[in-house]
């Protein structure tokens, strides 16, 4: 889209600087749908930057941000049960390995896991499998049906690798329910951990309300 990146002046005299990294973060942001506007906004500047000017949009409220730690809890979850390089080095030689193996955005998940290379806690009993033992209860496993993160055919392959587990599908863009909003994905939620029930077998949810919805 643009030969060089770096300082891009939008149709409405905008400029924002983008580095390589920062256009392929962009992204990440597809996990969160409600992130999608800012990220929209950008992917336009670039594509204005590019020659060829967008049609107009129609204006939308800004949703309030949803406050949570996923970032703490999902460093402290990774890192804990990870074994990974504590050498910067091989991250900057993973990095370009995996943009080669799987594209550009191969980066992104390698330096997603430098963290853990200075985490200062390993779990004390972390499990590596076997995933296939019996367990003393079934187990849920939800995925989104687009998700930018965990592919619904990986949801699905892991779900076949467990002794009894049964897949929830959520009808959304974006990783996880916590992050795609479903109030029936919520209740299925609910129902398993108080009263250990299931959803029936290829049962989906719906999701409460699109990214672009006004608000």
């Amino acid at each position: 889209m643009l030969a060089e990146f770096g300082a891009v002046t939008a149709s409405d005299g905008t400029k924002t600087t983008y580095s390589y990294s920062g256009v392929l973060n962009l992204a990440a942001g597809l996990a969160k749908p409600e992130t999608w506007r800012d990220t929209a906004s950008a992917l336009e500047k670039l594509y204005e930057a590019s020659g060829t000017k967008a049609p107009p949009a129609k204006p939308v409220a800004s949703a309030e941000p949803y406050p949570d730690n996923s970032t703490e809890a999902y460093n402290a979850i990774q890192c804990a049960d990870s074994v990974v390089p504590t050498t910067e080095d091989t991250y900057s030689k993973l990095a370009v390995s995996e943009d080669a193996r799987v594209g550009p955005f191969g980066r992104i998940a390698v330096f997603d896991m430098m963290t853990c290379a200075y985490w200062p806690q390993q779990a004390v009993q972390p499990y590596r499998g076997p995933w296939n033992r019996v367990t003393a209860n079934p187990i849920m496993v939800i995925n989104s049906r687009f998700d930018p993160a965990t592919s619904l055919k990986g949801a699905t392959a892991g779900a076949g690798e467990l002794a009894d587990a049964r897949l929830l599908v959520v009808e959304g863009s974006g990783h996880s329910t916590m992050y795609v909003h479903s109030s029936c994905a919520e209740r299925a939620k609910r129902n398993y951990f108080v009263s250990g029930d299931l959803p029936a077998s290829g049962a989906t949810c719906g999701i409460d309300h699109s990214p672009f919805d006004p608000t």
